[in-house]
């Protein structure tokens, strides 16, 4: 039996958990992945792991909750944050985003909410346990995913073109848009420069 293939909506906002309006979201407020995320930033190794390391663990859990939605027949689905824009704009030079996506359930549409770094900033701490990225360079790659894929742009600016945040100059790749539609085309070729 094939499934229906869900609808993504990438958007940091807060969320009702009891809504399923803007789609069931994968990571509720107080649910599994932020009190187990909660003990790991409280613990001896939560002090010493590196960003990287957190950033892949949510992305992973991304991927796991994506193909239990599949498997539950969930229409529509609401996560926070995008892996590949995640890792771009945490400057992480080796990651395993294109991997984990390609693992994914393919998406049946995909809207991108972009908010104001503020909620992006409330949604890090609450999600990913701190500011782990730098925001403007998010929102710029998340735009940037977004126009290469032909996916929904919604939220604060997402009218108006972005220019490239300073912070993106040190990281390759992103200086400006993808420029390919293939769906695995993301900002994972993004590298910190080694000049």
């Amino acid at each position: 039996m094939t499934r229906a293939a869900a609808a993504w909506r990438i958007d940091p906002g807060p969320v009702d958990p009891a809504s399923t309006a803007i789609g069931t979201p994968l990571f509720a407020p107080a649910g599994e992945h932020a009190r187990a995320l909660a003990r790991l930033c409280r613990s001896a190794a939560g002090h010493v792991l590196p960003d990287e390391v957190i950033l892949h663990l949510h992305a992973y859990e991304l991927l796991e909750r994506l193909r239990d939605a599949e498997v539950r027949g969930v229409a529509r689905v609401q996560f926070p944050f995008w892996p590949a824009s995640l890792f771009a704009a945490a400057g992480v030079r080796a990651h395993a985003a294109r991997e984990l996506e390609l693992c994914m359930p393919p998406p049946a549409s995909v809207a991108c909410v972009l908010p104001g770094t503020g909620v992006l900033e409330q949604c890090a701490l609450a999600v990913l346990g701190a500011r782990r990225f730098d925001l403007r360079v998010y929102r710029w790659s998340l735009r940037a995913e977004a126009g290469a894929r032909g996916w929904q742009l919604a939220g604060a600016g997402a009218g108006a073109p972005a220019a490239v945040p300073a912070a993106a100059t040190d990281v390759e790749g992103i200086s400006s848009p993808p420029t390919t539609s293939a769906p695995a085309a993301t900002a994972t070729t993004a590298r910190r420069r080694t000049a």
